[in-house]
């Protein structure tokens, strides 16, 4: 057992004074050792006991837990302990300190008591005799915001928590758009033209009526979300990161969506939303600011729907947060907040009102103004080809837009988020709109 511990050497040590400590550190790995060899002994191995690994394995433990110290203690070099510094001191109050701010992490103490605390029983448990009044100190230096004073050793703390970005409304869905699954493609039959009845003299021919019909399809149009993710945020054990990245994508998909519904251009590659289905009659331009306009603003949308036979079973407003609170602070001559009762509840003249920054405020020639939608919500058909599809590749290339990077090269993950939709109305005449907008 050359260069090992020999029996001779383990009794020297156990009764040298070096500390109680030490000789329980050493009849700790001695038991390990020969539990260790009779094992290996059971398996046809005889290279004997190998006790210094032990020794070195269990001295590690104690250190981790800061129960053992060896400035201070005597002994012999060779053996890993010193009788005495060979450095006289210096740098060991830096030590120390990392030692305190490290313990005190471990032990959830990060607090002013804490460290004095940690520091009060590192002085009781090992050889090193300061005082806990300079220990105190060294606690208070510790605890200086500048890295000067030393507060760069105090670990972080990282809450699970994390302060999500704020997002606009989802509101299509929730307003009761219905979605309905198909495969690339979905064709619906749509009656156009109705019959005519006639009355009739006796003996008069009838004249012919025939219905008309035309088409209407689902195209799965694919938006997505492509994040590369670091592998350091990923490794991470003290933040929720799957959930985190679940929740933005998602939220994500779900606003793009939403979006789509509302205000999609029907483009090759984009679905058409509602304002482009609806026909252009049902586009009206807003009166103005006034209490009077807004009034008749809000129930010639209304009437536009009611007058083109739309069943209202779910109608209602979506709007932007501006207008909506340009609503609720319009007042009367009496001085009486009209719409306040309405705006506080939700409705308007009876019919629910939703809010989403994703209408815009922006648009027109000066730059301000908005829109206000008003339909039957169920007259709106989203064709859900696959349900939202959440991969995550681990070290994948990605291309950034101008080059191709290597996940493994940059230690990056990639995610990727699918969703294949398509919008139809089934009737064009089933929604209307204010444009031009400017209540603020």
């Amino acid at each position: 057992m050359s260069g090992q511990i020999t029996e001779a050497d383990l009794t020297r040590i156990i009764g040298d004074a070096v500390d109680k400590k030490l000789a329980g550190v050493v009849e700790t790995a001695m038991a390990r050792a020969r539990e260790d060899y009779e094992r290996r002994v059971k398996d046809g191995d005889f290279k004997g006991l190998d006790i210094s690994a032990q020794i070195s394995k269990v001295l590690g433990e104690e250190r981790a837990k800061g129960h053992f110290s060896f400035p201070g203690a005597e002994g012999d070099r060779s053996r890993g302990y010193m009788s005495r510094d060979p450095h006289q001191g210096r740098g060991l109050v830096l030590g120390q300190l990392a030692r305190i701010a490290y313990l005190a992490k471990q032990t959830s103490r990060c607090t002013p008591g804490g460290f004095a605390e940690v520091a009060e029983e590192i002085s009781k448990n090992t050889k090193d005799k300061r005082t806990a009044a300079q220990y105190g100190e060294m606690r208070a230096s510790l605890l200086e915001s500048s890295f000067s004073g030393l507060g760069a050793l105090i670990p972080p703390e990282m809450s699970a928590e994390i302060i999500e970005f704020l997002y606009p409304a989802v509101v299509c869905q929730a307003m009761g758009v219905r979605t309905v699954p198909f495969k690339a493609t979905l064709t619906f039959g749509r009656q156009n033209v109705s019959t005519i009845a006639y009355w009739l003299g006796e003996a008069q021919n009838m004249t012919p009526s025939i219905p008309g019909a035309d088409q209407l399809e689902l195209k799965a149009r694919t938006s997505a979300v492509l994040a590369p993710v670091s592998n350091y945020l990923l490794r991470n054990p003290n933040v929720a990161t799957d959930a985190f990245l679940r929740d933005d994508v998602v939220r994500r998909m779900a606003l793009t969506r939403d979006l789509a519904i509302l205000r999609g251009p029907g483009t090759q590659f984009q679905p058409k939303g509602i304002k482009n289905w609806m026909r252009s009659a049902n586009q009206l331009p807003a009166s103005g600011t006034t209490l009077t306009d807004k009034v008749a603003d809000l129930i010639s949308l209304i009437s536009t729907i009611d007058s083109a036979d739309v069943p209202m079973t779910r109608a209602g407003y979506v709007m932007h947060p501006r207008s909506k609170w340009s609503l609720a602070a319009t007042l009367n001559a009496l001085g009486v907040y009209v719409f306040w009762p309405m705006v506080a509840t939700g409705t308007l003249f009876g019919f629910p009102m939703a809010t989403t920054t994703q209408v815009p405020i922006n648009l027109g020639g000066g730059g301000g103004d908005s829109e206000v939608y008003f339909g039957e919500w169920p007259e709106v058909i989203v064709g859900e080809d696959t349900p939202l599809e959440i991969e995550m590749f681990l070290n994948g290339t990605y291309y950034d837009g101008a080059n191709l990077v290597s996940g493994i090269s940059t230690d990056q993950s990639i995610l990727r988020a699918l969703d294949r939709i398509d919008v139809i109305m089934r009737h064009n005449q089933s929604f209307a709109m204010l444009t031009g907008v400017q209540w603020t």
